[in-house]
């Protein structure tokens, strides 16, 4: 193909990336969201929430060579995005290599390929909500939060955890989950049982 015609089915492919970007009409977003690059010379990018709570991302690399994205992501948290595109050796919207596990608070990173638009779809984390808290009856300093939802079982950084009582800062010296419970080692005792969590 000559002339204009030799950009159809890339023009109709960033078309349905925000229309049809699996082939069953899913679409981009309605509700759109602020996005900031580094340089706008180098990389575009699109964002949007969904009725799903779904944050879509479109990033467009304008240059002939790999670009690495770093992305920081706010208001939700994600544990895995699945992504789509298309690049300049092939119009078609093809699975690209999705993000599982490398999401880390809210923050990953991707190669874009040369000359290429990619549409990222995260799904957010159902977060616990604190249903109690409660210091131990025989020992005041042990804490135990109660969460609506499972945890995974590991340390958690006291610098994490901000406790306030009615007496002032309270620090920690750890903490331990255990299924939904975390328990906190209190390094002064709580004077009395008005605690509240930050």
């Amino acid at each position: 193909a000559t002339g204009s015609t030799a950009f159809l089915p890339f023009s109709h492919s960033a078309f349905n990336l925000y229309t049809n970007y699996d082939g069953n009409y899913a679409m981009f977003g309605d509700k759109s969201v602020k996005t900031q690059n580094s340089s706008n010379d180098t990389l575009s990018t699109f964002a949007s929430f969904d009725s799903k709570n779904r944050l879509h991302i479109i990033t467009i690399n304008k240059v002939a060579k790999n670009t690495t994205v770093s992305l920081n992501l706010t208001k939700g948290f994600y544990s895995n995005a699945s992504v789509v595109g298309f690049d300049s050796t092939n119009a078609t919207i093809t699975k690209r290599d999705s993000i599982k596990s490398t999401i880390a608070f809210n923050k990953c990173s991707y190669v874009l390929p040369p000359y290429s638009a990619l549409h990222f779809v995260f799904t957010p984390v159902q977060l616990p909500q604190v249903t109690k808290a409660v210091t131990d009856s025989t020992n005041p300093n042990i804490l135990k939060i109660f969460f609506s939802l499972p945890l995974n079982n590991t340390i958690i950084n006291n610098n994490d955890i901000k406790i306030v009582g009615i007496n002032g800062p309270i620090t920690t010296s750890s903490a331990v989950i255990t299924d939904s419970v975390i328990t906190i080692n209190l390094i002064n005792a709580i004077a009395n049982t008005d605690t509240s969590l930050y």
